[in-house]
């Protein structure tokens, strides 16, 4: 009986773990994203020092969806070793494609290789980051 009981338990056990790995069914037509941002590796030097990078974003709406009214925002960081830049803008999440040119600073920037890091996030999450080396010209 003894024996019995414990062969139960191991194998109760096994099949447990074994259906805690295996992953969640989903249907195939299903695809999940929050969203996506992209900027070229590179951004234009201003005479006042800061620096315009062009971003291409899409994201999902957030739960406070309301067409009129922009729905997000990007929040852009860039460095260089003595200078730094910030910008956060507004962002309109509709699941379509969009583009804007953002004008990061205060800097002051310099001629030379910089790193970026740029955030997307619907009205209620992050949803889209990207990091990168540029080159500012």
């Amino acid at each position: 009986m003894i024996r019995t009981v414990a062969r139960f338990a191991a194998v109760t056990a096994t099949s447990v773990t074994m259906l805690a790995l295996l992953p969640a069914a989903a249907s195939a037509n299903v695809t999940f994203h929050g969203g996506s941002i992209q900027y070229a590796n590179k951004a234009q030097l201003q005479e006042d020092g800061t620096v315009l990078m062009t971003f291409t974003y899409q994201c999902v709406p957030g739960f406070e969806f309301k067409p009129e009214e922009p729905t997000g925002f990007i929040r852009v960081f860039v460095q260089q070793p003595e200078a730094y830049g910030f910008v956060a803008s507004p962002a309109t999440c509709d699941d379509r494609k969009h583009t804007v040119t953002l004008d990061i600073g205060p800097g002051p920037f310099k001629a030379g290789s910089a790193f970026a890091d740029a955030s997307l996030f619907n009205s209620n999450s992050f949803v889209a980051e990207k990091q990168a080396e540029i080159q500012i010209k």
